[in-house]
């Protein structure tokens, strides 16, 4: 099954449908074969498919439904419509999350933009939910309701970690885009003030990462990839803080752990030319910055364009999104790389340290991980839409709806 879901072209409903009905449907249509071509304005996607989900649920509202169309058939549909529509909300997401990463000013702004995007798209999902609730509608698309819900609260961490990295990465990087292979140990202990939080963050992701065992449903997000992603990521920020706490050999197991789980996403041959080689450390270009001179946020390119729920042999379960790809690329082996040169230097000058390589006697230094607690935007339908129930006020005496 791939995401976003089709309409069929032919449906009992266009015989029950409005001109207007029948036309939105059509837009639709269009636009979801318009997915298929990768090319595709989101926003454009969500709107419309508003529109035509509130003519649905109106009908699925109304006092009597008409007899030719079976409450079955309305749901089907309405459950098509608003799946498609939160799928487009995450596609947004991963859009600014690509944005807030490539453009460390503007993360601030665009993560709280993506936000939004992502209370709104699981306050859909919530809304779906307990519509099928109230029909007592056994849904076959309810366990991939259940994924998408959980994809959205993964991405609200994620967020929190592409913003961070971010900052780090403008931390490691002067005003000429060149990586400062030499910072000093206040450099460093400053990259580890706020590690261990961040490594929280990494920990109840993956939690709840491990909690996903379905597999009639699969993602791009919901991969091995991103285990193992999240576990190197964790041994890493761990190191930097028991570093900065002068536990050199504490510091370097973790670090060895951290390239161990990347060995998991990257050939390890592939490693071996970049962080297991100490020869790469005295190059000018171990850091590249990559910064996107194209700016279009919100139309999908081709690589979120190709985003979705998948099943069969397209389905690569070593992949990871985009943005934690180019996190990986330019900013977190090139780290591993130099941290694992600092912290052997300063082991075998200053410290004398015994390395732990023990994974279990490490994951004792590991702190409990922060699940992600995200709550969606409450929607109702009112007035013949759906909208944010912040958006209904009370005016002299009764409701008004302002959308």
């Amino acid at each position: 099954m791939e995401l976003p879901l089709q309409l069929t072209k032919k449906s009992a409903l266009q015989k029950c449908l409005t001109s207007d009905g029948i036309l939105l449907r059509e837009r639709c249509i269009k636009l979801l074969d318009a997915h298929s071509a990768k090319k595709i304005d989101a926003l454009l996607a969500i709107d419309t498919f508003f529109e035509y989900g509130n003519i649905l649920l109106t009908y699925i509202h109304a006092d009597e439904i008409p007899q030719e169309l079976s409450v079955n058939t309305l749901l089907d549909e309405t459950i098509e419509i608003l799946i498609d529509i939160a799928f487009y909300h995450e596609n947004i997401i991963l859009n600014l999350l690509q944005r807030a990463y490539d453009t460390p000013d503007l993360s601030s702004t665009l993560w709280s933009k993506s936000g939004c995007y992502l209370k709104n798209g699981l306050g859909i999902l919530d809304y779906l939910s307990s519509l099928i609730n109230k029909f007592q509608y056994h849904s076959k698309y309810y366990e991939l309701m259940n994924q998408l819900s959980l994809e959205f609260k993964l991405l609200q961490q994620l967020s929190i970690i592409v913003l961070s990295l971010s900052k780090l990465r403008s931390k490691i990087y002067n005003e000429k885009n060149d990586a400062i292979l030499d910072f000093q140990e206040e450099d460093l202990r400053e990259l580890a003030s706020n590690s261990s939080f961040y490594a929280k963050i990494c920990i109840g992701c993956r939690e709840l990462l491990f909690q996903h065992n379905k597999k009639e449903f699969k993602s791009l997000l919901l991969t091995t990839a991103l285990g193992y992603y999240l576990d190197s990521l964790t041994f890493l920020l761990l190191s930097m803080d028991q570093y900065n706490n002068d536990e050199c050999g504490i510091a370097i197991g973790m670090l060895e752990q951290s390239i161990k789980s990347l060995s998991g996403i990257i050939p390890l041959s592939e490693l071996n030319t970049t962080i297991l080689n100490e020869k790469t450390i005295k190059k000018k270009d171990i850091f590249k910055l990559k910064i996107q001179s194209k700016k279009n946020p919100l139309r999908m390119d081709s690589k979120i364009t190709n985003y979705g729920t998948k099943t069969g042999k397209n389905n690569n379960n070593n992949t990871l999104i985009p943005v934690l790809q180019d996190s990986l690329d330019d900013f977190v082996i090139p780290l591993i790389t130099l941290l694992r040169y600092r912290y052997n230097i300063t082991n075998e000058k200053l410290s004398f340290k015994p390395v732990e390589n023990d994974r279990t006697k490490l994951e004792r230094f590991f702190p409990r991980g922060k699940i992600p607690d995200l709550n969606g935007t409450k929607w109702v339908f009112h007035n013949n839409k759906l909208v944010q129930e912040g958006n209904i006020v009370i005016k002299h005496g009764q409701q008004t709806n302002y959308f």
